[in-house]
């Protein structure tokens, strides 16, 4: 079997959140970006339990009911939330990646947990 070459790609481009199995919530640079979470120190998180979906509110306001603290670390922006998984039981043995959206009427960002979940790996193509 001849060699192949492997030549690093490209960072997504596209917004992506990525449920770690440190227990973070983790908003790639392009999420933080859209999602102008830069603006925000804090956030609040929501659980749907009917759709499995996770809502993050942004928040300046580190006395609102729930609010965590928001890391900026490495190109992305990181959410302790080993607690909130493991009380709703979200898996996160594995790091998954979830695309997010904005819903303007909840005011908050969405990640549908029952779509687009792939496990995040290295990134490249084998040419």
């Amino acid at each position: 079997m001849p060699f192949e070459r492997y030549v690093k790609t490209e960072p997504f481009r596209r917004p992506t959140v990525s449920i770690t199995s440190g227990g973070y919530i983790s908003l790639n640079w392009a999420a933080v970006e859209e999602f102008n979470v830069r603006e925000y120190r804090y956030c609040v998180l929501f659980y749907d339990r009917m759709y499995r979906r996770i809502g993050i509110m942004l928040t300046n306001d580190p006395n609102e009911e729930g609010a965590i603290r928001i890391r900026i670390r490495n190109q992305a922006a990181l959410i302790y939330a080993k607690s909130f998984l493991e009380y709703y039981r979200i898996p996160h043995r594995v790091t998954m990646m979830y695309t997010p959206q904005f819903d303007e009427r909840l005011g908050m960002i969405v990640v549908d947990l029952t779509e687009n979940q792939r496990p995040q790996r290295g990134l490249g193509v084998v040419m």
